[in-house]
């Protein structure tokens, strides 16, 4: 898998998480490419949920099932917590 992010904008969101801290190159090329194979995981976990629904649209109740139901994205339940429908009626 080649590396798609742009090292730049992993670099801004390394100075926003640590901005008095200087982080090395190959770090920074570290955490994209460990960031490019999350969200490609989360993704396909998401497609698959929409599969199982009958869906052809993933949409975002479909990664808030897959974060719950993937091995490897229970860290983000706090990050995309599923939806909550409220009753206009009462």
């Amino acid at each position: 898998m080649s590396l798609e992010l742009q090292i730049s904008k992993v670099k801004r969101i390394t100075k926003l998480a640590a901005p008095s801290h200087v982080i090395n190159k190959d770090t920074i090329r570290a955490i994209a490419f460990v960031a490019q194979r999350v969200t490609a995981h989360a993704l396909q976990s998401a497609i698959q949920e929409s599969k199982r629904n009958k869906k052809k649209i993933t949409g975002y109740e479909h990664l808030a099932d897959a974060v719950i139901h993937a091995p490897g994205l229970a860290f983000l339940r706090d990050t995309v917590p599923h939806p909550i429908q409220l009753n206009r009626n009462g």
